[in-house]
């Protein structure tokens, strides 16, 4: 990987400043300070090697600069984020977007490996879905029509945008669930029998209890009857 002596150099401050942080925390994490310390001493190393060459200089880091590599890519990532224009960010899109594109139309093709018929459908159908979507993306490129659409509004499906919202974790959304969870979570939903409707056979349902009622006085008079007369003849 080929840096600049000024990549290695702002990384070297960032390492520092984390050091001088964690250094003076109680609740530092102790092996992490040790990396960020094993790595600035390598970062040392580097300038002591190219001490006489200036910033701008390029050099090429290998093997043993393993680290330094892992710690200079996001450092990169993000500088060319914050330096992309609409155009060029278009262009990075549709780039990685025909290299996926390539990925998933080599996956379908060979989804015959794949044993299980059930789970071979499952999967080449969302391989699928995934790869009209990147070919939207694609011909973002040299669509004008699109790109201005796209800028306005979402073009999705409406459940579809609802899905990929509610799946969405950010740290306002964590909070609040903690918060809920603290109380003892969403209550119950109770039912209110105030405003509650009179049921449409309501007066078939008096009628049946009164007849009820109706028949059940009638079996006991019946029955104390049987038993007088029973008296008399016994008598």
């Amino acid at each position: 990987m080929k840096v600049t002596l000024k990549e290695i150099r702002k990384l070297q401050d960032r390492v520092s400043d984390q050091i001088n942080t964690m250094k003076d925390s109680e609740d530092a994490d102790y092996d992490r300070l040790a990396e960020l310390r094993a790595l600035s001493f390598n970062i040392s190393m580097i300038f002591l090697r190219y001490s006489m060459e200036k910033d701008d200089v390029e050099i090429e880091l290998g093997q043993s600069d393993e680290k330094i590599i892992e710690a200079i890519k996001p450092q990169r990532r993000n500088e060319t984020i914050q330096s992309l224009t609409p155009v060029s960010y278009i262009e990075n899109a549709t780039t990685i977007c025909k290299t996926i594109q390539e990925d998933l139309l080599f996956l379908i093709s060979t989804s015959n490996q794949c044993g299980t018929e059930m789970l071979r459908e499952n999967i080449v159908l969302r391989l699928e879905q995934a790869s009209h979507a990147v070919a939207a993306i694609l011909k973002l490129k040299e669509d004008n029509k699109t790109q201005s659409l796209w800028s306005k509004q979402i073009v999705l499906e409406r459940s579809e945008a609802a899905s990929i919202m509610g799946r969405a974790r950010t740290a306002k959304k964590a909070a609040a669930a903690r918060e809920n969870g603290k109380k003892g979570g969403r209550p119950r939903k109770i039912q209110s029998t105030e405003n509650k409707p009179e049921p449409k056979n309501k007066e078939l349902t008096k009628k049946s209890t009164q007849k009820t009622k109706t028949n059940s006085t009638a079996k006991k008079a019946a029955e104390k009857t049987k038993t007088t007369k029973k008296s008399k003849k016994n008598a």
